[in-house]
């Protein structure tokens, strides 16, 4: 690996690194589950599966770039993702692409809760008026009951894309 791309590297994991403790600052009952997760470059744009963190350094690095709580954002969102055990269902039973909508959804709802100034995107405003008006037709912004809500819309495909680009921050 060369000096350029190995700095590249570095800055990526220090930017998750100083997004990480940002979080812990603010959030230090979730010390213990933000220090698990293990960092490792790959080609998409971040993601995990609960033992890593993926990331792709330029992606990492332009989000910072951007706003520095982009990655801070999505590294919750992630860590958040394997608190609620969005990981362990059988896929065989859920229709997938709903099933990572209602997860993202139920996510972003406990981030707009938090109200961190270190996760707070220029977005957040139109995030939290579709969860209000899906809240009032689910009561619970829980990933199940947000998929059952979104299994039994009459939402179309434009629509359900239109929410996936608001509330997707991961692979």
């Amino acid at each position: 690996m060369d000096d350029k791309l190995k700095q590249y590297l570095n800055l990526a994991e220090d930017i998750l690194k100083l997004s990480r403790n940002t979080l812990i600052v603010n959030l230090r009952f979730m010390d213990l589950a933000m220090s698990r997760l293990q960092t490792t470059p790959y080609d998409g744009t971040v993601g995990t599966n609960g033992k890593y963190i993926f990331f792709n350094p330029a992606h990492v690095i332009q989000s910072y770039r951007q706003a520095k709580e982009v990655p801070t954002h999505a590294y919750l969102h992630m860590v958040l993702h394997c608190v609620f055990q969005h990981f362990f269902v059988n896929l065989e039973y859920v229709e997938r692409d709903l099933w990572d909508l209602a997860c993202d959804m139920a996510v972003e709802a406990v981030i707009g809760e938090l109200n961190l100034d270190s996760t707070a995107l220029i977005g957040d405003s139109i995030c939290i008026s579709e969860l209000a008006d899906i809240q009032m037709k689910c009561k619970y912004l829980t990933a199940e009951c947000i998929y059952t809500y979104l299994l039994n819309s009459t939402l179309s495909q434009e629509e359900l894309d239109r929410l996936a680009a608001l509330f997707e921050f991961d692979d």
